[in-house]
């Protein structure tokens, strides 16, 4: 029950493959992973002005919806923004079951955004 280890543990170790792979404070280790951002613009806007951000990957716009994966602080991304007008911010951190599954599925890596 990871949500448990979640709400009750400091640190945690995950064994892939019977190696460990790491042992990371939670905190730390979901802050490392991927967070999902959408942002709603009052007007339109060019996925261009946001894909040389440090951190930021996965880039698309749809209507006035920029949609990202952030790895590590949105400040850059946030400043960024700040040259249209932003109707609604939404951020969608992972939990440590996502953090677990991703060590789990294709190549482990928690730090790259998901393909379809």
């Amino acid at each position: 029950m990871l949500s448990e280890v979640e709400a009750i543990c400091d640190r945690v170790g995950i064994i892939r493959d019977g190696e460990l792979v790491t042992v990371e404070q939670i905190g730390d280790l979901k802050q490392r992973a991927l967070a999902m951002v959408k942002i709603e613009f009052e007007g339109a806007v060019r996925p261009t002005d946001f894909e040389d951000i440090e951190g930021v990957s996965d880039v698309s716009v749809t209507d006035h919806t920029l949609t990202c994966y952030v790895t590590g602080s949105i400040d850059a991304l946030i400043k960024a923004t700040s040259r249209q007008t932003v109707n609604r911010i939404e951020s969608a951190q992972p939990g440590l079951e996502d953090v677990f599954l991703a060590f789990y599925s294709g190549d482990g890596n928690v730090w790259e955004a998901p393909h379809d």
